[in-house]
């Protein structure tokens, strides 16, 4: 990922797109946000539409949520855009930070929603301040994953709720798949369903629910890939930095490991005692 200045740059080129397309599509569209659907605010991707929002019975109007890993803020504007109530979001990169900033108050929700920097396995946030801790596919990232779920049970109340999404393995990768997963996406210490189940158990939650949500990603992935495929090759031509080849391999491996049930995607449900 690019640092320093170009990092700068590159962030702000992207709020930049991402407040154009936000600002085009408000308007015409808020009322439709409000009803219910994904509406413009930052939930509009496939698998996102797969995510722990759906659990709608788990969820209270005005609820005080917690969201791991927010990059520029787009899921937690949508969770307080359809639920309401207040959204504390955190992120690792700075620039994604001043970025989801940035965005959140384009759209009149700097009063509900804030993104800060930290590390999911060890916030500074308070001791039972949140009804419900949200994470959609950020886990796969944190190599201690029972450290972030322990964290997850210190932030929340009693009787308060866990929602994530997350890439689960059917098999353990091969080294090489591992190596690609890794250097492509950054994903790290890939869980089994069973295994987020008995993580969740030796956590202290309770267990509510585990959906296998594989079938449906393999679909949508193979989708998002040709787009960036058809993406990179409209920026090259207009001789722009495309990205970085090893995500594209790593992208094209995923679909194949999704599509061939090696990987797939879970949707967990827990509840603190």
């Amino acid at each position: 990922a690019p640092t320093g200045r170009e990092g700068d740059r590159a962030n702000t080129a992207l709020v930049r797109a991402a407040a154009s397309t936000l600002m085009k599509l408000l308007r015409p569209r808020r009322s439709a946000g409000r009803a219910g659907g994904d509406g413009p605010i930052g939930q509009s991707d496939g698998v996102g539409r797969l995510g722990p929002h759906r659990f709608t019975h788990l969820y209270r109007r005005d609820d005080t949520v917690h969201l791991k890993r927010a990059g520029l803020g787009g899921p937690a504007r949508y969770w307080s855009f359809r639920f309401g109530g207040d959204v504390t979001g955190i992120d690792l990169s700075p620039n994604r930070v001043q970025g989801a900033a940035e965005l959140t108050a384009l759209v009149g929700l700097d009063q509900r929603v804030r993104v800060i920097e930290g590390d999911v396995t060890r916030t500074g946030l308070p001791s039972e301040g949140f009804d419900v801790v949200v994470s959609q596919e950020a886990f796969l990232h944190v190599p201690d994953k029972a450290g972030a779920l322990a964290e997850a049970f210190r932030l929340l109340r009693p009787g308060g709720r866990l929602a994530f999404t997350d890439r689960v393995v059917h098999r353990p990768l091969s080294p090489d798949e591992a190596e690609a997963m890794w250097r492509g996406l950054a994903a790290q210490t890939v869980q089994s369903a069973e295994s987020y189940r008995d993580l969740l158990h030796s956590g202290g939650f309770i267990v509510r629910s585990v959906e296998d949500l594989t079938e449906e990603w393999g679909m949508i992935l193979e989708q998002r890939f040709a787009m960036y495929r058809k993406l990179r090759q409209e920026t090259l031509r207009q001789g722009l930095p495309a990205g970085d080849e090893e995500f594209y391999a790593a992208y094209g491996k995923l679909v194949e490991l999704v599509k061939g049930r090696v990987l797939g995607g879970g949707r967990f449900a827990a509840e603190k005692p």
